[in-house]
């Protein structure tokens, strides 16, 4: 089973909106846009926690927004009780600013921040830079994770996100589906005879060294 990857687009300018959408499903994203906090939060919550965004694009200042009556502070803490696995980038005007950073970490201390006078390139240009990792002989591009020694791909957002979030290890008790779908991927892993593994430990999913890889060097 595929499961591609979501990326959440908040962004008040709808010229923007469509022109940061448009460059990060290049990267091989299904996308959720929204143009208000109200409205990325109804969208997400319609969607439920068997699908939750791995990577979130949130502008800082919405003054462009339809519907203001939720701020992005509350949204980001929302969004991390939501989708705690979620890589947030704060994209905003200044993000070099003091008081900038402080608001941003005392919302979300996980986000990244992203200034807006870079541009749209320089955006993806970092969130390919993010998502580009190898961890042993495992490979993630874009939204697949290849094996270096077979060149076989395994295309699921939860394998994506092990391999973000490693050595942390992924809470997936709320869903059945991304559950399921970490099994699959500790026996794909055992089929491309990766060195690596998965440790499950009451529904948290993390990557771990084979314990025989891990008997031979010791």
């Amino acid at each position: 089973m595929r499961a591609i990857p979501e990326a959440l687009v908040l962004e008040d300018d709808p010229t923007q909106l469509a022109e940061i959408a448009e460059a990060v499903s290049e990267l091989g994203y299904d996308i959720v846009t929204a143009r208000s906090a109200v409205d990325a939060r109804r969208r997400l919550e319609q969607r439920g926690a068997q699908v939750l965004p791995t990577i979130g694009i949130v502008d800082w200042n919405m003054d462009m927004s339809p519907d203001q009556s939720v701020g992005i502070p509350s949204f980001l803490r929302w969004l991390r009780r939501f989708a705690p696995s979620c890589t947030v980038i704060v994209y905003t005007v200044r993000a070099d600013l003091l008081p900038v950073h402080t608001k941003v970490r005392d919302a979300d201390p996980w986000a990244y921040l992203q200034d807006k006078r870079d541009g749209v390139d320089s955006l993806t240009s970092r969130l390919r830079t993010m998502i580009s990792v190898r961890i042993e002989d495992l490979v993630l591009e874009g939204s697949q994770v290849h094996s270096a020694t077979t060149g076989k791909s395994f295309t699921h957002h939860v394998a994506m996100n092990l391999l973000l979030h490693y050595p942390e290890p992924l809470d997936l008790r709320r869903s059945v589906s991304s559950v399921r779908a970490a099994y699959r991927f500790k026996l794909w892993l055992a089929e491309q005879h990766s060195p690596l593994d998965i440790e499950v430990v009451h529904k948290h999913f993390r990557l771990v060294e084979r314990r025989e890889y891990q008997a031979a060097a010791s």
